[in-house]
């Protein structure tokens, strides 16, 4: 696990210029007209067919979460995937304490493209994935509350959710994981 984790960092390193990520990635989350916390984006992929597209997506979450089986919850052969997960202790510390990312996110499929949507935001916590809470409470009237905390954990989720969307995209783009395989070290 660890060793997924460093590769994982070293391949977002390469994405990562002067400390800041990317701006084609940079996914921030809003409120959706129903009150709920989202995150989209439409990220081009060249020269992919939705077939390829789809078989690298399905790969990417084999090699990418320790459960495939739990992690993934939906799917339309060449249009749709649609995986839970939980990045563990990626926001933080808020009142002294780490959480997990809970999300949910749908991959929609054409060639040459997907839409990555992130929603079912919640904050995990540490101790029992259980205990969930909805990041909507960082909302007031529609608005990003405006103490330091609530930006920091804001802009921590932003950036868990980017890191995530870069992941897939380099994935579906070369081919190939940078998670060492698991048969070749036994």
């Amino acid at each position: 696990m660890k060793v997924k984790l460093i590769l994982m960092l070293l391949t977002i390193n390469s994405f990562v210029t002067n400390g800041q990520i990317d701006l084609e990635f940079n996914i921030v989350t809003s409120l959706n007209e129903n009150g709920n916390v989202v995150a989209e984006q439409i990220i081009e992929i060249d020269s992919l067919s939705k077939e390829k597209i789809y078989n690298s997506t399905l790969n990417w979450v084999a090699s990418t979460f320790a459960n495939t089986e739990s992690v993934m919850q939906s799917k339309i052969e060449n249009k749709m995937v649609r995986i839970n997960g939980i990045s563990k202790g990626a926001l933080g510390p808020y009142y002294g304490f780490y959480y997990g990312l809970g999300y949910t996110i749908q991959i929609d499929i054409k060639d040459n493209k997907i839409r990555f949507n992130a929603y079912n935001l919640t904050q995990v916590a540490s101790s029992s994935p259980f205990t969930k809470t909805g990041v909507e409470a960082f909302y007031k009237k529609g608005k990003l509350r405006k103490s330091k905390t609530v930006k920091n954990f804001n802009q921590q989720m932003n950036e868990e959710i980017t890191i995530i969307a870069l992941s897939l995209k380099t994935y579906i783009v070369n081919g190939e994981t940078n998670v060492i395989n698991n048969d070749e070290n036994w």
